[in-house]
């Protein structure tokens, strides 16, 4: 709500997962929200717009939110993309991998052995490079695509993990290299961390 007291010019816009109830209590006390923040500084402030989804499994949509969103981003900034889980530490500068990353079209943790057959285990998408190019592009709209065609099913468990697997296959299969590059390799600076308080219940 601060961001909308602050952003003049953009309009913010706000996507509630969760009961259609639940979520008016929420837009109603974000509304009053904002009231009192423009009563307090004495300063106008814009009201963001709220749209409300029903999503079953919850966990598997803030898992792979950040994939429905990636190649838009992208696009935007015209940049290459560095994503990692909320749970991951930088241990180490990441300046030297990010600069070996740069020399691959996508760099993640892989898995050998029985593990590759798994689909939800091949590719692991904690830390996970894109670079700027159309192979990383075609895989990240194969993602969404895969994505939002299965958010909706009652269990989605592993379907970030499944998304991209089902990606990469599909490029290999329709004969599209992509250079992808172990992230073990290149020094990997992140290290999973302890959340003492659960994000989500």
């Amino acid at each position: 709500m601060v961001m909308c007291s602050q952003l003049k010019k953009q309009h913010v816009h706000l996507h509630i997962i969760g009961k259609e109830d639940e979520c008016m209590n929420v837009i109603k006390e974000s509304i009053d929200l904002i009231k009192n923040i423009c009563e307090f500084s004495k300063k106008d402030s814009q009201i963001p717009s709220f749209s409300i989804e029903d999503i079953k499994d919850k966990k598997a949509f803030f898992a792979c939110s950040r994939f429905i969103h990636a190649l838009e981003i992208m696009n935007k900034f015209n940049r290459d993309l560095y994503i990692m889980d909320a749970d991951m530490m930088m241990i180490d500068s990441p300046y030297e991998f990010l600069k070996k990353s740069k020399e691959h079209d996508m760099v993640c943790t892989t898995v050998s052995g029985f593990d590759y057959f798994s689909s939800w285990k091949k590719f692991s998408i904690g830390n996970i490079y894109f670079k700027n190019n159309d192979k990383s592009k075609l895989v990240l709209e194969l993602m969404r695509t895969y994505i939002l065609e299965n958010i909706y099913e009652k269990t989605a468990w592993t379907l970030d993990q499944n998304a991209i697997s089902y990606s990469i296959d599909y490029c290999r299969d329709n004969e599209v290299k992509i250079d992808i590059v172990n992230a073990w390799t290149l020094g990997l600076p992140t290290r999973q961390g302890t959340i003492k308080q659960q994000i989500i219940s």
